[in-house]
């Protein structure tokens, strides 16, 4: 072998050497990078994955939410709509306050025993508004109900003078400024009530009655200009005729509960309280009087139950 060939002999063998490890590190490389690629492929994948799923989930939660929530919805409609498409043989408790406006001047006779004394007139000013009413149906087709309404409810007014005549002397006396004229009433009423149903929240309504109504005043004083007394009123009146109309509005807050507002008209015959007024004298007198009306303005809330 010359001297040339075995100098070349190791050269090529270092470069074998070379080429090997050089394509060892780049399979390793070429390994490493694979696998590295391949682990963030999965872990994109899972990441992905479980962003997906959770949307899905929050998909189907919103979903199931929404739908339970329309089904409610649905079944309140359902329900309220049959309960208003049937009768309502339901008793309610009504709670309302408004402002009554006389129509009339309350005009009367006043008699000692069978002996007429005099007469006079009452000029009632607007008076606030409580009452309170139960409403029992007799009848009821869905649109249309008959039943008894008992109200009680008491008006006060600011106000009241009187223009009276007594034998041959004629004279004028208003309440005293430190008190007011408080008038509670009882009537029960068979009154017919026509609704008018637009969706399942509004329910306008008409209606008309007619009954009887108990008045009561109690000690009310009366004095002229000069604060010098002249009488004092209390009142228990015997049952008078009466009729009323009305109409208004109920908004259904659910099935039990509704507000309401109403616009009536009531009116009552002559009636007579016994010993109804105590003058200064001391004479007691009954008065007989004519009919009266006026129109009330309330809101409230009823309770069916």
């Amino acid at each position: 072998m010359s001297p040339g060939m075995s100098e070349e002999m190791p050269m090529n063998m270092g470069m074998d050497d070379q080429m090997h490890m050089d394509m060892d590190d780049t399979q390793m490389d070429m390994d490493d990078q694979m696998h590295m690629d391949m682990d963030d492929t999965q872990m994109d994948m899972d990441d992905h994955m479980h962003m997906d799923m959770d949307d899905m989930q929050m998909d189907m939660d919103d979903h199931m939410h929404m739908d339970m929530d329309d089904m409610q919805m649905d079944m309140d409609d359902m329900y309220m709509d049959m309960a208003s498409a049937g009768p309502d043989m339901r008793c309610s408790l009504g709670f309302a306050t408004g402002a009554t406006f006389p129509t009339n001047k309350l005009k009367g006779d006043n008699k000692v025993g069978d002996r007429e004394t005099g007469s006079g007139e009452s000029t009632l000013d607007t008076a606030l508004t409580f009452d309170a009413s139960v409403q029992c149906p007799i009848i009821d087709n869905g649109r249309g109900s008959l039943g008894l309404t008992l109200t009680r409810f008491t008006s006060s007014f600011d106000e009241i003078k009187i223009k009276d005549k007594v034998g041959n002397r004629n004279f004028t006396a208003k309440t005293k400024e430190d008190q007011n004229l408080d008038v509670s009433a009882t009537s029960l009423i068979l009154d017919y009530t026509h609704s008018f149903k637009i969706d399942r929240k509004w329910t306008p309504y008409v209606g008309a009655g007619v009954g009887i109504t108990w008045s009561f005043v109690e000690d009310q004083e009366f004095s002229n200009d000069s604060q010098m007394f002249l009488a004092t009123v209390n009142e228990d009146t015997n049952g008078s005729f009466s009729f009323r109309i009305k109409a208004g509005t109920e908004y259904a807050i659910n099935d039990a509960w509704g507000l309401y507002g109403e616009v009536r008209y009531g009116h009552s015959s002559g009636f007579t309280s016994n010993n109804g007024i105590t003058y200064g004298n001391g004479t007691e007198a009954d008065v007989d009087y004519e009919s009266f009306g006026g129109i009330s303005t309330v809101a409230g809330v009823r309770i069916r139950f």
